[in-house]
């Protein structure tokens, strides 16, 4: 009779131990499945136009053709901050071209933005990402022709070399997530100026000619569609 209860004992102890290893099991698997997100990838087609303003010793010059119409495409990654709240830093490259009445541009720019990601809904489906930061821009190609053949011509006094390599600005804007379609809208304004010229004398007609100084300020507008993933 002894032996029989001893049994049952030890059965009742090798069935608690093995609950304990499910009950562990299954607690460790439901940490692993909340680990929050640790990146993402974004892909993205903008319309993307440049409004400039011309400006000629301080004073600003109204012009007919100040929109440069254009678009772009972007890749960017996202990298997690914190491990408690939806922060992230996103990083890529955009790639942009537009042109206007007699001048083209392309520019490559790299952002780096600080992003929030929240849900809505229940089933958080649709996320908002608001995001800010700046913007790394490098114009690979501004050819004015206009300006060119004026100043080849000695019809003109601006010379087009002084269109800049390198520009930065502030980026701001929104991205609204559904499943992994992705809708983007958002504006750069340029801290440096697209363009840019000194105020100087030069040998014209036979004179001397003060020239003012003159710049071209820009900024973009950009709306589009992607997928993340």
């Amino acid at each position: 009779m002894k032996k029989i209860f001893v049994l049952l004992a030890a059965m009742a102890m090798t069935l608690g131990a093995k609950a304990q290893i499910v009950e562990s099991s299954a607690k460790t698997i439901k940490v692993e499945a909340a680990k929050p997100k640790s990146g993402y990838n974004r892909i993205m087609f903008n319309y993307a136009p440049v409004f400039t303003s011309y400006s000629v010793g301080g004073i600003t010059v109204e012009t007919d053709d100040g929109t440069i119409q254009g678009g772009e495409m972007s890749y960017v990654h996202g990298f997690r901050v914190s491990s408690k709240l939806p922060m992230y830093i996103e990083t890529g490259l955009r790639y942009q071209i537009g042109g206007a009445k007699n001048f083209t541009l392309m520019r490559a720019s790299v952002p780096v933005l600080f992003t929030y990601r929240f849900g809505l809904g229940a089933a958080k489906k649709i996320k908002i990402s608001p995001f800010a930061g700046l913007n790394f821009g490098f114009n690979v190609m501004t050819d004015d022709e206009a300006m060119h053949n004026a100043w080849k011509y000695g019809t003109g006094l601006y010379n087009d070399d002084n269109y800049n390599l390198f520009q930065m600005g502030m980026m701001f804007g929104a991205n609204f997530t559904f499943n992994r379609f992705n809708l983007q809208v958002g504006y750069c304004v340029d801290f440096m100026p697209l363009y840019e010229q000194e105020s100087k004398s030069i040998y014209r007609y036979g004179d001397w000619q003060y020239v003012p100084e003159s710049k071209i300020n820009s900024g973009t507008f950009f709306v589009g569609v992607g997928f993340e993933f």
